[in-house]
């Protein structure tokens, strides 16, 4: 059985929120006992995307978030057998019994919902061998509500502490900045623009932090290590604030409803201090978590 699910851009915007049309798809699928799903994106009023002035505002960069981003994000969904993007007014009547037609899907409380029914299902093509020192920080640097942006600065100071302490550190930087050096620590640059490298390095690590940024709820979805902090910023729109997150179901000090033992949140502003301790606590908890589970394995 396959169901047919629509990304409809009249209603949603480009870019990693994806994951949270997938999280909804793939939950949809499970509640309906489908095999498979067919993505439709469906296009909107303005040069095929929805109206307003949301970022990014040039066609030309919505373009670019749906091929680079959008469409290999849902090749890593398992069980989508294929997607279609349909030209500009070819909006179409939606398939019976479909999914998703001219709904907005953008909501904190979808992927809520998702996660805590335990769906994390992307992947990449294939994984890498795990690295258990390996950290990566990954940066928010957009000129798009600087507001949530990252303190560059003492992410640095945190990256350099940590290979100090000989820990594996690769920081990611916001993708307009992929190829721009940051003294001292080393960056992947083609992680930075190649979602697939992205997946395969956020999956071969031991711990990936962030602040709240689209590549951190990937991450998520990936069923990857996450640190998060900053899980919401007030004044950077409803959706990210502290009010937006509790009416979603995310309560200021909460953690994600049924979250694993990898996924944690920090509620607090990132300094280096704290950071570093936050990194040594999780990867210490990870290598435990590692060390019991290789023990009720020899047991077995």
């Amino acid at each position: 059985m396959m169901l047919t699910c629509y990304w409809d851009f009249a209603r949603n915007i480009p870019g990693f929120d994806m994951v949270i049309g997938l999280q909804a798809f793939e939950q949809e699928r499970l509640r309906r006992g489908a095999d498979k799903v067919q993505i439709e994106m469906l296009p909107g009023p303005r040069d095929g995307f929805r109206s307003g002035s949301l970022w990014p505002p040039a066609a030309a960069d919505r373009r670019a978030l749906r091929s680079k981003v959008m469409l290999p994000m849902c090749a890593m969904l398992p069980s989508c057998a294929r997607v279609v993007v349909h030209d500009d007014g070819d909006r179409l009547q939606p398939a019976a019994g479909s999914f998703g037609h001219g709904e907005v899907l953008l909501r904190m409380s979808t992927f809520l919902s998702a996660y805590a029914d335990g769906i994390r299902p992307l992947r990449p093509a294939f994984d890498l061998p795990p690295n258990d020192e390996l950290i990566t920080i990954t940066l928010r640097e957009a000129e798009h509500w600087p507001i949530r942006n990252s303190n560059v600065a003492e992410w640095r100071k945190a990256a350099i502490n940590l290979s100090l302490m000989a820990f594996d550190v690769v920081v990611v930087r916001d993708t307009l900045k992929a190829a721009e050096p940051l003294g001292g620590v080393i960056t992947s640059p083609h992680a930075a623009i190649d979602l697939e490298a992205r997946a395969q390095l956020y999956r071969s690590a031991a711990c990936n932090m962030f602040v709240s940024n689209g590549p951190a709820w990937f991450a998520l979805a990936l069923d990857a290590p996450v640190l998060m902090f900053r899980p919401a910023t007030d004044g950077a729109g409803r959706l990210a604030s502290h009010a937006g997150m509790a009416a979603a179901g995310l309560q200021k000090g909460a953690q994600l409803p049924n979250a694993p033992v990898h996924h944690r949140l920090i509620w607090d502003d990132e300094k280096s201090n704290r950071i570093v301790f936050e990194a040594a606590r999780f990867m210490a908890q990870q290598a435990a978590y590692r060390s019991q589970r290789s023990l009720n394995g020899k047991a077995a």
